[in-house]
């Protein structure tokens, strides 16, 4: 009966035990940070070339028109002899127009910005494409020459400035030095005055005194 009694109490036991395990709190995970990722905005396509045209002018220049996918187009033309070698005239997806030419002289690529010899650069003849590039050039190199001068004079009047101020600076210190001077002189006079008379007045107060 002792032995059962025992018996039970540890079959007791040991069912307490278990509850209490069960009752544990359960260990608590941290969730991992997750990565934002951003998204990189891809780019447009590049335009591809959908047409591409040959024709020949009467003067002998060959002209090659190229059009692409995205409503541009590319124009140039060929010169075989002239003043010029090529030019070339671009019309973008936004329909500016723009055209350029290289001289055959020095190889140099000028803008036409003459709005006119823009529109018929693939008809007019090389001459008067090269007169048109050659006002845009001589209307920068006037501005620029002008920007230049205007620098130039801009600098010399602050030159002229500041000798003008340093001068006048200078004769005003001049001046003020030569006012200073003045003054001690006049001061020291007066002083050196003062005490002859005060020496002159103690000396005839001394004969008094003394008969």
């Amino acid at each position: 009966m002792k032995k059962l009694s025992i018996a039970a109490f540890c079959l007791l036991a040991a069912l307490i035990t278990a509850c209490s395990e069960d009752r544990t709190a359960p260990a608590t995970t941290t969730p991992s940070p997750v990565a934002t990722v951003v998204a990189t905005p891809t780019p447009p396509p590049a335009p591809t070339v959908v047409k591409t045209e040959s024709k020949t002018r009467s003067d002998g220049s060959e002209v090659v028109t190229t059009q692409y996918s995205d409503n541009s187009k590319r124009e140039v033309r060929t010169f075989k002899k002239g003043p010029l070698v090529s030019v070339e005239r671009r019309t973008s997806a936004d329909g500016t127009v723009t055209a350029r030419v290289v001289r055959r002289s020095d190889n140099s690529e000028t803008e036409v910005t003459d709005k006119g010899f823009v529109d018929k650069s693939m008809d007019a003849t090389g001459e008067a494409l090269s007169t048109a590039a050659s006002k845009t050039k001589d209307v920068g190199e006037k501005v620029g020459e002008t920007t230049k001068e205007g620098a130039k004079a801009a600098g010399s009047t602050v030159k002229e400035g500041a000798e003008k101020a340093g001068s006048e600076a200078t004769k005003g210190a001049k001046a003020a030095g030569s006012a200073v001077k003045e003054g001690a002189e006049k001061t020291g006079s007066a002083a050196e005055k003062g005490a002859k008379e005060a020496g002159e007045g103690t000396k005839k107060a001394v004969k008094k005194v003394i008969p």
